[in-house]
Order: structure tokens, then sequence, then C-alpha cells
């Protein structure tokens, strides 16, 4: 029986918990989270082990370098509101740049739904479109009550003549 194999000697490797400690003993309203972080000593440091707003910000910035054209230009807008507290200012165009801008917009749109037309897809019907300022239209909608040349305004009241 001496010959027996000497069995090898096993360690046993303790790892630190996956969650940090105090992960889900609850965690319900009013109560604050821990901050205790579990180091390589088995000692509990108050320090917080990731801050979700920073990585989550670090996390956005990466990926705003895929951005390209309209989307790149509001990524920076927001940056620069979040440094500033303020909107960037606009830059400013010729008017005539603006209109042709706006024509060619049009002839893209009109391009489009004639193509549709043609292939039978069914497109929503637009908005009419709000009329133009109109002044006779705008009087009619300012005058109210009595005709104004039966009497006068006087204090806020309108006085009728007693002639008429």
């Amino acid at each position: 029986m001496e010959n027996k194999k000497k069995r090898k000697e096993v360690h046993v490797v303790e790892c630190p918990p996956a969650f940090p400690p105090g992960w889900g003993k609850g965690q319900g309203k009013g109560k604050k989270r821990s901050t205790e972080t579990f180091s390589e000593d088995r000692k509990f440091d108050k320090k917080p082990l990731l801050d979700f707003g920073e990585v989550s910000k670090e996390i956005r910035e990466l990926g705003s370098t895929t951005f390209t054209g309209y989307e790149k230009k509001l990524f920076k807008e927001r940056k620069y509101e979040e440094l500033t507290g303020r909107k960037k200012a606009r830059d400013k165009i010729p008017i005539k740049i603006l209109r042709g801008i706006k024509a060619k917009q049009r002839s893209r749109v009109k391009k489009i739904e004639d193509e549709a037309k043609e292939s039978g897809v069914v497109i929503a019907r637009k908005k009419k479109a709000k009329s133009k300022f109109n002044v006779e239209k705008r009087k009619s909608e300012r005058t109210a009550g009595p005709a104004p040349n039966i009497g006068f305004m006087m204090k806020g009241a309108y006085r009728v003549n007693k002639k008429r």
C-alpha cells in the first residue's frame, strides 16, 4: 500500500465578487448607494467604482467621432451649449443664397412627388399653407360690434350719437 500516488496539493483562490459589496441589498427609495469598493487586500475603500455620468459622456464622445454632416454639427452645438450655457450664434447667410437653397429644396420635393405619382405610390396630402397678410381680411377681423360711423369711443365705452 505504499505505492499510492501522492495527490497534488489543491490551492484555493478566492476572486472578488462580480458586483460591488452591498449590490442589490434594498436599493429602494430614499436609500443611498454604497460607495464602497472591494480592493485586493480585502479592505473597503470609500470611493465610487464608476461614475455613470462620466462613463456615458465618454461613450457619447467616442461615438461622435463617426458623425458626419448635420449630426456632427448638432453634436458640436450641444457640446458648446454644455460648456458655455448658451446656444451658439447661427451663421448669417445672404438672402439670395437662402432663396436659392429653398428653391432647390422645393424642386427636389416636387421631383420626389412626381416620381411617386408615376409609380402609383400614395402620399399623404400636404397641409394648406396659411394665407399671407391681407389688409381687407385683417380689417374685417378687427371690427366688431356696431359700425364705427354711428358713435365714438370714450373711456373704453362706445357712445352712440343720440341723433341716430
